[in-house]
Parts: structure tokens; sequence; C-alpha cells
């Protein structure tokens, strides 16, 4: 039939432009991954990786709690603490030093010299060192401030890459255990069907698109799972 012609080919022009953007596609990944390793073109010729396989990381409560032990926690906290240290040191500054002095006398009344010693310790009426202890202390309450923002924004990236594994995980099961198999089945029993002529060829094409989608669904999801299993190993320093 000529209206069942005309899907065919919208059906086939539409597939060969999926492939045209899965190849390109396909080439910028080659090339980002090549970067990631220090070449400027992909020298491998294909990438293994297991499909079956779906990332686990733990619970988004376990995975926060991991996070005060982060590099980039760690550091931050770190700089925190310099900067409260060097408030003490800029008050240690404000405390004027004892100066001891020893020397010699000769009393001529006695016929003896006598040894001198003398403590003198000057008072800081004017100068102890306010400004210095009070850049170090704005300088610590900045650190603190950057702390506190840098584990907010931390917390909250990893609460977003455990929900987004975990909404990932649930869907890959489903497509696992229900809408694969159902699609694969469908497709298998329209082509038998046609073949036996009891469908039509686009019965045929619906049942296999369906069953690419479905592939195509699986794919996807499981790529959204590795992304959001590297974003928590970065913010854990795995």
């Amino acid at each position: 039939m000529p209206v069942d012609e005309t899907r065919a080919r919208v059906d086939l022009a539409n597939a060969r432009l999926e492939a045209t953007e899965a190849g390109a596609a396909l080439q910028t990944a080659r090339q980002a991954l090549a970067a990631l390793w220090g070449e400027p073109e992909p020298k491998f010729s294909e990438v293994v990786g297991d499909t079956a396989q779906v990332p686990t990381r733990g619970t988004a409560a376990e995975l926060t709690q991991q996070l005060e032990a982060s590099p980039m926690l760690l550091a931050s906290r770190m700089e925190a603490d310099r900067r409260r240290a060097l408030i003490d040191v800029e008050r240690s500054k404000a405390v004027s030093d004892v100066i001891v002095s020893v020397g010699a006398r000769r009393d001529n009344e006695v016929g003896r010299t006598q040894a001198v010693v003398g403590i003198s310790i000057p008072l800081p009426l004017f100068d102890r060192n306010q400004g210095a202890v009070h850049e170090a202390g704005k300088r610590a309450q900045k650190a603190d401030d950057e702390y506190q923002a840098a584990r907010v924004r931390v917390v909250h990236e990893m609460q977003q890459a455990a929900n987004q594994l975990s909404v990932a995980r649930t869907s890959l099961q489903s497509l696992q255990t229900t809408i694969l198999p159902a699609a694969q089945q469908a497709h298998e029993a329209a082509t038998k069907g046609f073949e036996a002529g009891k469908f039509g060829f686009l019965d045929v094409i619906d049942a296999q698109r369906s069953l690419l989608q479905a592939r195509s669904r699986y794919l996807t999801t499981l790529g959204s799972a590795f992304q959001a299993a590297t974003t928590i190993d970065r913010l854990l320093g795995r």
C-alpha cells in the first residue's frame, strides 16, 4: 500500500538521522576520553564495558556522612583552623618581651665588684597589635564562612548524585525485568506473525521501534547511573 510504503520511508529516514547523530556523539565521546588521557586524538579502537553491571554506592545518608573525610572539605577545614591559629599568633605579639640585663658594678666603699641583674618589662600602652588581631579575626571568619558554604554545596551535590543513582537503579531494574523482555517478545511475535502472513510489515516495524527505544532508554539510564557514581567518587576523593 502507498501509505505503508510512505511510512516505511519516513521511518528509514528517521533511523538514518538517528544513526548519524549517534555516530557524532560517539566521536565526541571518544575525543573527550582521549583528552582525559592527554592525547589529542583517540588511539583506541573501542571501549569495552559490561552493560548488565549497574553501579552501587550506598544510601544518601551514608554517603553524606563520608563527606567529612573528603579531601575537598578537609582542605577547607584545615585552612579555617590555620586562620584561627593566626589570631593567637597576632595576640602573642601584643605581649611585650621581658628584657633581662646582666652587668657588673664596682663598689669602691667596700672594695669589691658586684654583679648587677636587671629586668625590664615594656608596657604596651599604645601598640597592642589590635589592628593585626582584628584583621586575623576577619580572615578566620571568612575562612569559616567559606568552609560552611563549601560543605553546604558539597552535601547538596552529593544528595543530588545519590538520588540520581537511586532513581537510575530503580529504572534499570524495571527495564531489565519487565520492559526489555516484553519488547523483545513483542518483536519476535510480530516477526513470526509477519512470516506466517498474520501481520503486516509495519507491525514488525512498530515492534522493532519499541524494542530499540527500550534498549536506547536502558543505555541512557545506565549512563546516568555511571555519571552519578562518578560524581560520588569525585566528591569522596576516591
